[in-house]
């Protein structure tokens, strides 16, 4: 066995030479028990050849080539497993490569590991080597099928280890070298590693070899009085050895290193159990510290420490992100001491900070004592030799203010967040619905449908939150054309705000190109990437059953054409419904279909039909999403009956070009109850046949009436919720009857707050006393779109507080 001691100083970049000791172990040649048939596993088993994959290489395989020898020599079984890998050999397991832990581990025959939820026990292991700053990355593949395809098409490296056990009984393990590309293109080395293990061992001789391995572990050498002695002086005979019962040592060195980074007596044994032939299958060496140093020694410690002190003044240390820095503010907040196990250093197994500039080869770093000096943060270095850790040095220093990922909005001032944000805002041209149902939605103005991922950024800044609101169109009046927009709200992700600095939220009205989709731009990306591409997904389509009759009685089916017959249920006066009533009048009878689409369909195939018209509320009776065909006047979107009640179209007629319905007015018996059939009265139904126009043939009547709609509904709501108020200047002064019949005093003293800016009232009309309300005066209010023609009237106002006699 070879040992190779690497001097510290060189490590420390003082010395330029290298001195290696070599000691020479004798090994007993291995001896068979029971026949022959089974044996200590060599301590240098023999090599076969190595095969040559002639199958996946590139330009680059010769770098990992160059691994293969060292990942063949430090691959062993691991000790405290040793047992349990035989018996998976044994039962013909899978072994799959662990390349998080760098450890092979073995699953069932035919199954895969779940590396999420499951914990694997480490089989095989290549020591620290693994831990080395070049071969931590490399990672190992199977050395026939390096490669497999994923559920998403993409291309993935196999860990899956190839083991068997040939016709001499010995266990060979092989596997390529890979190293992984986030596009697929992995890098394999172009020869196989392939190592023999031994034979398998009877159970009886594994437990055998379990408790050596115990033995090992727990003998000891010491040295008396080792501070007093200087390593020179030392004595061998004087070392003190301490064996357990029933072993004894079958081979016995101590070398003494003083080649400056080690320093100490370095014991290479082997243990056999006592009255048998069975010997440790390997080397096993321990140390023997704290003699007393030199004068040379510590002069030499003295300048190592001198450049970690310089080593810890280049490092740079960030926090990883902004995610870190939150959660390490939010530590500080919670807690008075800070310490490892309060996860300041270390989140859900992810390190909160990031060490630039460091030197992995020659120094292992550590952080700790954590502490905060109003804005600033600080943590103590400790870096210690990695060939030596006595020789260390503990310093402070300063955490930088940018992330290692991201940008660091705290340590910007207000107006630089703003400008930030702005220039982010400004890059932004255009966005794409992403799915065909996005596209639908926007089509038909359906802004419920929508959500943040209903939407494509060709570019998109992760260190940013994207948020979609509402949703706008703008129709050009010669084309007909229409342009869509979506209003665009762009904050920081996971800012955290404080009262000195609050969450700053710009908006912008963005236009949306319905020209592609970004499904289709997101897998010309995955196509290029060699990744499944993903499908796409169409709006669900209007439902039309055509064998559906609601459960209510036959005789309430009476067309009322002539507008003069009512159905039995509304015979008596008190019990008409207002809805009913509404559409009974002359001019009242015209609804308008929402979509061309839809119109065309009832159309063409008209008979048999039913659809229902639903409108849903929120708490505060506000319309929030309906199933809705048509649009219809504002007297039916914001009357308050429509929570109660359902509308089925039946009985589509096309007469002379003009399409007509049965419109069944449907009122439920508890509004609570949501099923359509039960939940609706069969004594609360009225019949109307209204007109049905298409919005191409009635362009002008469709818009006017829709916008119309849509202003009366916005206005009711802020004046449900106390947004617009009115009042009335000296209102103390002036009674109800002087105000009644005089609208232009009305005029000059009212003031209206919170109407939107592109809103103006232009009239005052129907003013109205309540004798129960005295010095209460009601009117309605004329409101218009500015600029337009689009106009309505409002439901009553109330104004209160008049003289009262």
């Amino acid at each position: 066995m070879k040992l190779k001691f690497k001097k510290l100083l060189l490590n420390l970049g003082l010395l330029s030479g290298v001195t290696t000791i070599a000691i020479s172990a004798q090994c007993n040649t291995p001896k068979q028990i029971n026949g022959g048939k089974e044996v200590i596993p060599p301590d240098k088993p023999v090599k076969p050849n190595k095969p040559i994959n002639n199958g996946e290489t590139t330009g680059e395989t010769n770098e990992l080539d160059k691994f293969v020898q060292d990942f063949e020599t430090n691959l062993e079984i691991n000790k405290e497993n040793s047992g349990e890998f035989y018996e998976s050999v044994s039962r013909g397991d899978d072994f799959y490569y662990d390349r998080v832990k760098k450890v092979i581990i073995s699953v069932p025959k035919g199954t895969f590991p779940n590396w999420t939820q499951e914990k694997y026990s480490p089989l095989l292991d290549f020591g620290e080597f693994t831990n080395d700053i070049e071969a931590k990355n490399i990672q190992l593949a199977n050395p026939d099928n390096p490669t497999y395809k994923s559920s998403d098409g993409s291309n993935k490296i196999s860990s899956k280890i190839k083991l068997s056990v040939n016709e001499s009984n010995d266990i060979v393990v092989s596997f390529k070298l890979a190293k992984y590309f986030k596009d697929g293109n992995h890098i394999f080395s172009s020869e196989i590693c392939t190592k023999t293990l031994g034979k398998i061992l009877s159970k009886e001789l594994v437990e055998k070899m379990k408790k050596l391995t115990e033995a090992e572990e727990n003998t000891t050498f010491t040295y008396p009085d080792a501070e007093n002695v200087l390593l020179s002086d030392a004595d061998e005979s004087k070392i003190v050895k301490i064996i357990p019962d029933g072993y004894e040592l079958a081979e016995f060195k101590a070398v003494k290193n003083d080649e400056d980074q080690y320093y100490d007596y370095t014991i290479i044994f082997k243990l056999k159990i006592s009255g048998t032939d069975i010997v440790s299958p390997k080397n096993v060496s321990k140390t023997i510290k704290n003699f007393k140093k030199s004068p040379r020694i510590l002069e030499l410690e003295s300048k190592a420490k001198s450049e970690i002190e310089n080593s810890i003044a280049k490092l740079e240390i960030k926090f990883a992100n902004i995610k870190a820095y939150n959660i390490v503010v939010k530590t500080f907040d919670q807690n008075t001491q800070l310490t490892e196990s309060n996860g300041i250093f270390d989140y859900n197994n992810k390190p909160n900070f990031v060490v630039n500039n460091s030197d992995d080869k020659v120094y292992k770093y550590e952080l700790k004592n954590l502490r905060r000096s109003n804005d600033e943060m600080f943590v103590t270095v400790k870096a210690s030799s990695i060939v030596n850790n006595s020789i260390y040095v503990e310093k402070e220093a300063k955490i930088k203010p940018d992330f290692q990922r991201g940008i660091n909005p705290y340590n910007m001032t207000t107006e630089q967040q703003h400008e930030y944000l702005t220039n982010e805002l400004n890059k932004i041209e255009f966005v794409n619905p992403f799915f065909s149902k996005d596209r639908t939605y926007i089509n038909k103005s359906m802004n419920q449908k929508l959500n943040n991922k209903s939407f494509w950024l060709d570019t998109k800044n992760n260190d940013l939150l994207y948020e979609f609101g509402n949703l706008s169109v703008e129709k050009n009046e010669e084309t007909n054309d229409k342009t869509f927009y979506i209003e665009l709200s762009l904050s920081f992700q996971d800012y955290v705000p404080t009262e000195a600095k609050p969450r700053q939220k710009l908006n912008k009205k963005i236009k949306i190109n319905l020209d592609e989709l970004g499904v289709d731009k997101l897998n010309k990306i995955n196509l290029a990437k060699n990744k499944q591409a993903i499908q796409d997904i169409e709006a669900p389509t209007a439902t039309v059953d055509i064998n559906y009759e609601p459960e209510i009685k036959s005789e309430y089916y009476v067309d009322n054409e002539a507008q003069k017959l009512e159905p039995k249920s509304l015979s008596v006066k008190a019990n008409i419904l207002p809805i009913y009533k509404h559409f009974n009048e002359s001019g009242n009878d015209t609804i308008y279909v929402d979509d061309q689409e839809t119109y065309d369909n009832l159309l063409s195939n008209s008979a048999n039909k039913v659809l229902w018209e639903i409108y849903k509320f929120d708490e505060n009776n506000n319309l929030t999403s309906n199933n809705v065909f048509f649009k219809n006047t504002p007297y039916l979107v914001n009357n308050k009956y429509i929570q109660f009640t359902a509308f089925a179209f039946t009985d589509f007629r096309n007469e002379n070009g003009i399409l007509t319905a049965k419109m069944v007015i449907c009122e439920k018996n508890n509004a609570a109850n949501n099923t359509m059939k039960a939940a609706y009265n069969e004594n609360r139904v009225g019949i109307v046949r209204v007109k049905i126009l298409s919005p191409n043939k009635n362009k002008s009547d469709v818009k006017t009436e829709a916008k119309k709609a849509k202003l009366y509904l916005d206005f009711t709501n802020l004046y449900k919720n106390k947004t617009v108020k009115f009042t009335f200047k000296n209102i103390q002064n002036y009674t109800v009857e002087q105000i009644k019949d005089n609208k232009e005093l009305l005029k000059q003293n009212v003031n209206v707050q919170g109407l939107h800016d592109e809103w103006e009232i232009i009239d005052y009309d129907d003013l109205r006393t309540n004798s129960k309300k005295p010095g209460h005066l009601f009117f309605k209010c004329s409101i218009r779109i500015k600029g337009s023609a689009i106009s309505t009237f409002t439901k009553f106002v109330e104004l209160e507080g008049f003289k009262t006699a």
